[in-house]
């Protein structure tokens, strides 16, 4: 059975991928050039907005299935898998509303607010600072509610005891919904783009590692040169330890 970088390489097209080197030297120096011909010619490394557009559609076509008003996002792998919006998951939450329809909402703390602005999510709301005078999970459910969720069907992921009680305080008359298999289940079937994205993405690793195994052996020899005395001892002890 393949493990999963057989599979990733499989998937990845390597046998399109031609890496062709040329050395020369100028003196005591050498220079390495390399080209390669990648099957995939697209200018983009990630998946552009109108992708994740279509993905907040399809993910608004499950929440009517199972009649939701909205679902309220706090897993950054799903944040980052419906909307695109990479960041890292810290102590300070950061959320993403996705209504029944129309676009989405982020509720970010104000670290975030300057990266926020570069992507496609124009709709957000910050607060100052973390813990500050409230909890961040009901400050932000208290966000939702304001904006007419007050009384909907809420989606959310896996509610913790601790984690729902705020949620409850924020929104005390909506109705919380465990939906937390929602976007999961959608992240396991990958389209076209997805996986024209993972080619690359291997394309790029092996081209990275091909790189490494022509440059190591001319930093060895340059060292050799550098200081051929400490290369000569080095050389002895194996010997002795050969013996």
């Amino acid at each position: 059975m393949a493990n999963r970088r057989e599979f990733m390489l499989r998937l990845s097209g390597v046998a399109a991928l031609s890496i062709t080197t040329e050395v020369s030297q100028l003196g005591r120096m050498r220079f390495l050039r390399m080209a390669t011909a990648m099957p995939d010619m697209s200018p983009h490394d990630r998946l552009q907005p109108d992708w994740y557009r279509r993905k907040v559609a399809q993910v608004q076509e499950k929440m009517k299935e199972r009649k939701l008003n909205a679902l309220l996002l706090l897993d950054a792998t799903n944040i980052i898998y419906t909307v695109g919006y990479f960041h890292l998951s810290t102590e300070r939450p950061l959320a993403t509303l996705i209504p029944e329809s129309g676009d989405p909402v982020m509720f970010i703390p104000g670290l975030e607010a300057d990266q926020v602005k570069t992507w496609w999510v124009r709709d957000y709301e910050s607060y100052f600072d973390y813990p500050g005078p409230v909890n961040r999970v009901r400050w932000i459910f208290e966000r939702v509610a304001k904006r007419g969720f007050d009384r909907a069907r809420i989606g959310v992921e896996e509610p913790r005891p601790s984690r729902l009680h705020q949620m409850n305080v924020g929104a005390p008359k909506a109705t919380i919904v465990d939906a937390g298999d929602l976007v999961e289940d959608l992240r396991l079937v990958k389209d076209e783009d997805e996986i024209r994205i993972m080619r690359r993405a291997m394309t790029l690793c092996r081209f990275q590692s091909a790189s490494r195994t022509r440059i190591r052996p001319a930093q060895r020899q340059r060292k050799r040169r550098r200081n051929p005395e400490s290369h000569g001892r080095r050389r002895g002890r194996q010997n002795v330890k050969g013996t």
